[in-house]
């Protein structure tokens, strides 16, 4: 993954002004077609939500989320001039030219719904404990998330899946220019392994390492 050499890496947008730019691109499918992940649906939901309660988005993450699940170390950030609070790890990417940038000043400018988020390995465990203890949605919502949506494929058979699905787990990671992050998750929220780590590299580069640390701690009889 690189990044403009320009300004622009750093430059905040507006919401609309990121959905305005989709307006002209081709579609990925129908919609009910089949699924694919797509950060302007994520920015559309947090205007939706700004609209609705009058507040900025993250407030109100940090309203119904973070402050309930004593996520102290999670917050959601304003202009990618603020840079990360507090001690932390530095993460690098190349931009067009060749160039290593610290990642510290993002473009958090997309925060109303995909993004603009700083957390810890240790507060994403409180979330994914949450979610998984059925303490972080309403049951009707929860059930939506849990329905298969048309066109989801068919999970892999057991041995293919972490520790061959004994127990079973869930498995949810994201990244970033500089940085990368997964949670595993035993479906009752008792078991985790959280990792984040920064990087000078591809973003999912790390994937195969990862992995395999969390088979030496979940699984360590395999």
């Amino acid at each position: 993954m690189k990044i403009a050499s320009s300004p622009s890496r750093i430059r905040n947008y507006s919401p609309a002004d990121l959905v305005r730019k989709t307006r002209d691109l081709p579609r990925t499918g129908e919609p009910g077609e089949k699924y694919h992940y797509s950060n302007t649906n994520f920015i559309l939901l947090g205007m939706i939500i700004e609209e609705i309660t009058g507040n900025p988005s993250t407030e109100e993450f940090k309203r119904r989320i973070f402050d309930p699940l004593k996520m102290t170390r999670t917050y959601g950030t304003a202009r990618s001039s603020e840079g990360i609070k507090g001690p932390h790890g530095h993460g690098y990417a190349r931009d067009d030219e060749g160039k290593l940038h610290d990642m510290d000043r993002l473009n958090s400018s997309y925060g109303a719904g995909t993004g603009g988020v700083v957390s810890t390995a240790r507060d994403m465990g409180r979330f994914f404990s949450a979610f998984e203890k059925d303490k972080l949605l309403p049951d009707d919502l929860q059930q939506v998330w849990d329905e298969k949506p048309p066109g989801k494929p068919e999970a892999p058979p057991p041995a293919e899946r972490l520790c061959g699905n004994e127990p079973p787990m869930r498995v949810a990671g994201g990244a970033a220019a500089g940085f990368n992050a997964t949670t595993y998750s035993t479906l009752d929220g008792r078991v985790q392994f959280a990792v984040s780590t920064t990087l000078t590299i591809n973003p999912h580069a790390p994937n195969p390492i990862i992995q395999q640390a969390a088979e030496a701690v979940l699984c360590p009889k395999r």
